[in-house]
């Protein structure tokens, strides 16, 4: 396992760099090391819990503008009806 997946550091969305975007490699990584090494990731994996986490870690003005739908809730409504589906 590289270091890099030893600290679990999410790949930049920005990135335009290949190397920096193989989430699924990333992800399969995070499953490796659960199973077999007993590791859970950094950031939590449950959504029930997500929000408690990013709400302790972010700024409040950062939290606030992303749990209140980053401006519009459009986006907020469709991916809680993705996840409904």
């Amino acid at each position: 396992m590289s270091s890099t997946t030893d600290k679990q550091v999410p790949q930049s969305v920005q990135s335009t760099n290949d190397k920096q975007r193989k989430y699924g490699a990333f992800q399969n990584e995070l499953y490796r090391a659960g199973m077999f090494h007993n590791r859970l990731p950094v950031v939590t994996t449950d959504p029930n819990k997500l929000e408690e986490q990013a709400k302790s870690i972010l700024k409040s003005t950062a939290f606030n503008y992303v749990a209140g739908g980053a401006g519009e809730r459009a986006t907020m409504d469709a991916n809680r009806l993705a996840f409904r589906q």
